[in-house]
């Protein structure tokens, strides 16, 4: 799907549930909105928003493959009901937006390392979960602060966190299990 329109909105369901890619590439100013579901089973996933907001409310799922999100637009925010899961592979998040990187709901990995990302003012917030099991996890922050009100964990691999922002507040709880 490349849309050069008004953004891209999805709030029923698309699904790949054979082998093969799914790639999304938006540069409307109205930014990638993923209210419903967008699902891919035996491939890679590939999700690139240069303007606006990339929003996820709904889920955003891959198995078997890498899911990238890569942001140029105004910032990533996945809302307290949503949703990025990822399965058998490596999960990338990067953001250049000046809004930064929200994460009120939910980020899971599970079997590769789950890498985020940040270059835009705002930082990084986490104050819902991000969760990756067997693999390593890997935060970079460049601007802004990171902050974490709610969870992350990992296991079975390497936790890392650099800020080179503003600061770093841990006020929920960072964790690395065996």
């Amino acid at each position: 799907v490349i849309n050069d329109g008004t953004g891209i909105e999805i709030n029923g369901k698309v699904a790949n549930l054979e082998a093969g890619d799914i790639e999304m590439s938006n540069t409307g100013k109205l930014g990638t909105k993923i209210n419903g579901t967008v699902k891919n089973e035996n491939g890679n996933s590939t999700f690139n928003n240069e303007a606006g907001e990339y929003l996820v409310s709904g889920t955003v799922s891959n198995n078997d493959g890498n899911l990238t999100i890569s942001n140029t637009g105004s910032g990533i925010n996945v809302t307290a009901d949503g949703l990025i899961a990822n399965a058998g592979g490596q999960l990338d998040i990067s953001n250049t937006g000046n809004d930064g990187i929200i994460i009120d709901g939910q980020v899971q990995n599970n079997g590769g390392d789950l890498n985020m990302t940040n270059e835009g003012l705002a930082g990084i917030s986490i104050n819902g979960n991000s969760i990756n099991a067997i693999g390593n996890s890997n935060y970079i922050n460049k601007k802004g602060k990171f902050s974490v009100d709610g969870n992350i964990q990992n296991s079975n691999g390497k936790l890392s966190v650099i800020n080179d922002g503003t600061g770093i507040e841990i006020n929920g709880k960072v964790a690395n299990l065996e």
